[in-house]
């Protein structure tokens, strides 16, 4: 049976030995019964909660999701610059043990990629109009943040941005006027610290095509429908073998720990909101 620690290790494997041991200190679990409320909209943030067991609907006028093992509900709210309180409430759809984040976890190096590409399918419904997505449909948005990577740029680092991609934090470059990064082979001089979600490759072939990211999104959604469904159906299998976990009694991790568990790639079950 997997204890938490080793979960946590496999879930944040950017995050080194003293940040682990910091958030094991800070984490605390609960067990939640079908149907009960995990926060409401309108409450004071009180941190987000990492699914060990069970399912978790998350709901509000601009999402309706299930969540499941593996995933974060409210994870969106730890990220800088969003709301205080919650904007969406949570509740179990089933018997439930989460584990509660803090806020604080942000601030530390090895969880911000992580944090920020669990959070952003939510983060880019809650922007659309800063990203100018706003009629972009919202499975398409949630299938491109799925299949996209986080990187996070040093500043007076040199790139090229040759698929593309979303600015979530800092815009990286001083010619860029919006939050799309468009695909170019110019070297660009990152001139502060940035988070991006790139587009995968074969997202950004449709942009070179010259066509408007909204109809990209709709021929990449169509694209990679049964590439998903298969990968979902693997997902699902793993899922049922995983049982209730613990933290074990020292919380604390040591560089000689073996840190080679794989990482699953898990998607968030979603029912879309129809407009």
């Amino acid at each position: 049976m997997p204890i938490l620690r080793e979960i946590m290790i496999n879930r944040f494997p950017a995050a080194d030995p003293s940040e682990m041991n910091f958030l094991l200190s800070k984490i605390v679990e609960r067990k939640y019964q079908p149907d009960t409320y995990v926060f409401e909209e309108g409450d004071e943030f009180k941190g987000a909660f990492f699914i060990i067991r069970g399912r978790v609907n998350e709901k509000s006028s601009w999402i309706d999701q299930e969540l499941i093992i593996g995933n974060i509900v409210g994870v969106q709210y730890l990220l800088p610059g969003l709301s205080n309180t919650y904007l969406s409430t949570a509740k179990t759809s089933t018997y439930a043990i989460l584990a509660v984040i803090p806020k604080e976890i942000i601030e530390y190096q090895g969880f911000v990629c992580d944090l920020y590409k669990e959070a952003a399918e939510e983060y880019i419904l809650l922007n659309r109009r800063i990203f100018g997505l706003t009629d972009a449909n919202e499975k398409h948005i949630i299938r491109i943040a799925g299949a996209s990577t986080v990187i996070k740029l040093n500043k007076g680092k040199k790139t090229a941005f040759k698929e593309g991609g979303l600015v979530f934090k800092r815009r990286p470059y001083s010619k860029l006027k919006g939050y799309i990064i468009m695909p170019s082979e110019k070297i660009r001089k990152i001139r502060k610290e940035s988070i991006v979600m790139i587009f995968p490759k074969d997202f950004s072939l449709y942009l070179y095509k010259g066509i408007s990211v909204c109809e990209a999104l709709k021929s990449f959604y169509v694209k990679t429908s049964n590439r998903v469904k298969a990968q979902k159906d693997l997902q699902t299998e793993d899922i049922l073998n995983i049982d209730e976990s613990r933290i074990d009694d020292s919380r604390t991790i040591t560089t000689g720990m073996d840190n080679s568990m794989s990482r699953p790639t898990l998607y968030k079950q979603r029912t879309i909101v129809q407009n």
